[in-house]
């Protein structure tokens, strides 16, 4: 079983065991923190879990439940949800094609 030893560690794990299942749905997470010392793991979910009303499902059955069983030393899981950057940049994007129209 991988410990929790540096960054490449949990992408490891969000990339084998956690990113399949939130993609197929038009998601995905990012590693945003990794504190060493705390051993806390910050992650923001992304693309369609952002505004998906299973989101806190999503969190605590796939995210949560995968990192703590593969990285049981990962003391403490936090996990951003809300509007991502990608869905800002599509909204400002748009606007801005409004306007020049």
């Amino acid at each position: 079983m991988p410990t929790v030893t540096d960054r490449q560690a949990i992408e490891t794990i969000l990339n084998e065991q956690v990113r399949p299942r939130l993609q197929a749905d038009g998601g995905d997470v990012e590693l945003v923190h990794w504190d060493e010392n705390t051993k806390e793991i910050t992650l923001r979910l992304r693309g369609q879990c952002c505004s998906c009303p299973h989101s806190q499902e999503t969190i605590d059955r796939i995210v949560v439940k995968e990192l703590q069983e593969h990285l049981p030393e990962a003391v403490h899981i936090r996990v951003e949800t809300g509007l991502s950057e990608d869905l800002l940049a599509l909204a400002r994007d748009m606007l801005n094609r409004r306007k020049a129209e």
